[in-house]
């Protein structure tokens, strides 16, 4: 099956805890949805890179 919703899902490429394969595959089944990744950053990215993770946000919801 498959979702039909505006999803942003970032994740940061050094997260120990979420992996590279599931947000693929979450991006995948929502259509709609968005897939940001940050090379740069952890799974603290909000305490890491907070002007680009605020900046995805913004933009996610000018589109939608």
């Amino acid at each position: 099956y498959s979702l039909n919703l505006p999803i942003l899902i970032i994740r940061g490429e050094g997260d120990p805890y979420l992996s590279a394969d599931i947000c693929e595959k979450l991006h995948e089944n929502i259509i709609g949805s968005k897939l940001v990744k940050f090379v740069y950053a952890s799974h603290f990215m909000m305490e890491e890179i907070p002007e680009e993770i605020t900046k995805e946000i913004i933009g996610f919801f000018g589109e939608n």
